[in-house]
């Protein structure tokens, strides 16, 4: 599918859907989900290229790209999307910007990421591996070069994507064991990966934690343990 072929739309960031509670607005905020219109909605279904029950796509605008997948849909006009706000100024959008264009994707599975988080306040939780996973389930697809939300007991993580090992491709992250390498700011020799039982239907994790800090091996274990 061309996107060059298909109608502009425009990106609104998802703050400004007023049928959101604040609760809805915050998951969507550390995701890359996103509400598409009703009508665009059925026009990507009824002509739907793959044979894959998630809708994924990529938005264009000028020369920068990234990648979402509808997640619902609304009933204003049929050329808006609710965005998250990191995707909105991801793209450098801006207000009734109709210079946004897309085109439906089916990314390959990719199972290994390389991370750097720009806090290390995860790492003092009661599980850190859990947190991790419970946040990365918010995403369908990672591209490299990309610095993402997460949201960790309350608290929004940004990490930057530093590698997905497929070029500059996206990767579809949904249902497959995700391991994790974590470069933190400070770098000292890595610690081996760190297995982790997955949950059938879920993103499980598995992490290279490299910090100066030394942790308790009860918050942050040394062997692999099931996330159930």
């Amino acid at each position: 599918m061309d996107h060059e072929n298909n109608p502009n739309i425009i990106l609104k960031p998802i703050t400004l859907n007023s049928f959101l509670s604040d609760e809805e607005i915050q998951k969507y905020e550390t995701s890359n989900s996103i509400i598409a219109s009703h009508t665009f909605f059925e026009n990507i279904i009824n002509n739907n290229i793959y044979s894959t029950n998630m809708l994924l796509l990529a938005l264009f605008r000028n020369d920068i790209k990234i990648f979402v997948d509808i997640d619902a849909s609304h009933y204003d006009d049929d050329n808006i999307m609710y965005v998250p706000l990191w995707i909105y100024q991801y793209l450098k959008c801006t207000e009734d910007d109709e210079n946004v264009n897309h085109m439906q994707i089916c990314p390959q599975e990719g199972n290994k990421i390389k991370i750097k988080p720009h806090s290390d306040f995860y790492a003092y939780l009661p599980d850190p591996v859990e947190a991790l996973r419970n946040a990365f389930e918010k995403y369908s697809v990672l591209v490299k070069n990309t610095t993402i939300p997460l949201m960790i007991e309350n608290r929004i993580l940004y990490v930057d994507i530093l590698d997905t090992h497929t070029a500059n491709a996206p990767i579809c992250i949904r249902g497959v064991e995700l391991e994790v390498e974590i470069e933190e700011i400070n770098t000292t020799p890595a610690v081996p990966a760190v297995p982790i039982v997955p949950i059938e239907n879920t993103t499980a994790i598995i992490i290279n934690e490299t910090n100066n800090e030394t942790y308790d091996q009860k918050k942050f274990p040394g062997k692999g343990y099931s996330l159930r």
